[in-house]
């Protein structure tokens, strides 16, 4: 079991009159912590008005008595440590086991690796996570799959394998890390997309199944993946252009029953594309074996939601056409950064990251919109 409790003004008084024994507030250490994650050093300085902040007990191990006091993050000494912990309901005899700390760490300059976070100039060597100025697991771990992977690629001679920002948020991390300089930690969220209402997780199955091929996944060994892609193939084309005449030539090409009425084939449709929201998994299996079908609940689900959510998904995906059909475009990074129409701040962001793409060339920090329309002009 966790527990809940908070601050108050007792923690608060003490924390900000020895604030400056912090290493984050006395000079010792100068890099930016993390947005997401503040000390209670940070919480005491942003919000001087507010004495009172969640503080999360949590146990360690099902095994012992020890707890982690998740709010109360700090760099304080520890004497300054237990007294204010101390002052907090439910913490009033504590002891520490371990106290709080505040650590700082090197990172190298992300821009200086390309999109298997292979170093473009060291070949062979690759870096992923807190290395690279990101903070999460999460992040880690999916930084640890590509440049893992793509190591193995390199050392069976094979094609490195390379996530579009456009198809998974793994893509999108890779992309912002390669293409800007950070100056704090780096985490994912969904507004850092331009395509979050594709990326979902119902649909992994599909956005994944290209990766999957040219890693050459796709076997006769894999049946789930295999008849996911079939049934939704089917369903996604059924709904779009259901009328009878088009109902009968897929259920044959399925196998499946033959339809005799078009209003049952029109009825089928609906049930797909509207249903799922609105009943129940086994109600939505009923009727459609109905009709002598059976498709499987995740794939009904991701049907149903890309039909509701359809006009915003393509409106999406034309804004994105538009801008992928230009951001794909190769450049030369060399030439652009020896024009004279290019200001020498831009040439020099340009040297530092090498852009291949004009996508990659827009997303760098502070690159002008002359830049862009200059080497727009010329592509």
């Amino acid at each position: 079991a966790c527990y809940l409790t908070h601050t108050n003004k007792d923690t608060l008084d003490i924390i900000r009159v020895n604030q400056t024994l912090s290493p984050m507030y006395n000079g010792d250490i100068k890099a930016v912590g993390t947005r997401y994650c503040p000390s209670i050093e940070d919480k005491a300085s942003r919000y001087p008005d507010r004495n009172t902040h969640h503080v999360f007990l949590e146990p360690e191990s099902l095994n012992t008595n020890s707890y982690y006091p998740n709010g109360i993050s700090t760099g304080l000494p520890e004497d300054v440590q237990l007294a204010y912990t101390r002052t907090i309901p439910g913490l009033e005899k504590a002891e520490f086991l371990y106290p709080g700390y505040a650590i700082t760490y090197d990172v190298v300059e992300t821009t200086h690796l390309d999109a298997s976070f292979q170093h473009k100039d060291v070949a062979g060597l690759y870096f992923a996570g807190q290395i690279n100025g990101t903070s999460g697991y999460e992040e880690a771990a999916a930084q640890g799959f590509v440049a893992g992977v793509n190591a193995a690629l390199a050392c069976l001679a094979r094609p490195a394998l390379h996530f579009n920002r456009y198809d998974s948020y793994i893509g999108v991390m890779v992309n912002d890390l390669i293409t800007n300089t950070r100056d704090e930690p780096y985490r994912v969220f969904s507004a850092r997309s331009e395509n979050r209402l594709f990326l979902r997780e119902d649909n992994t199955v599909l956005r994944m199944a290209a990766y999957r091929k040219n890693l050459s996944l796709n076997n006769a060994l894999d049946s789930y993946q295999q008849s996911f892609l079939e049934e939704e193939s089917f369903l996604a084309e059924y709904v779009s252009k259901v009328n009878y005449a088009h109902a009968k030539e897929l259920f044959a090409r399925l196998g499946g029953p033959e339809i005799k009425s078009g209003s049952k084939a029109i009825l089928l449709a609906e049930l797909v594309k509207q249903s799922w929201i609105k009943k129940p998994e086994e109600v939505l299996a009923q009727e459609l074996a109905s009709f002598g079908l059976s498709f499987k609940a995740e794939v009904m689900r991701t049907v149903a939601i890309a039909q509701k959510y359809d006009g915003y998904i393509n409106k999406s995906k034309e804004q994105l056409e538009k801008i992928k059909r230009l951001e794909a475009t190769p450049i030369n990074w060399k030439k652009i950064a020896e024009s004279s129409n290019v200001s020498f701040e831009c040439r020099l962001r340009i040297r530092n990251i090498r852009p291949k793409t004009f996508g990659e060339l827009r997303q760098i920090d502070g690159i002008r919109p002359a830049t862009l329309a200059v080497v727009a002009s010329t592509l």
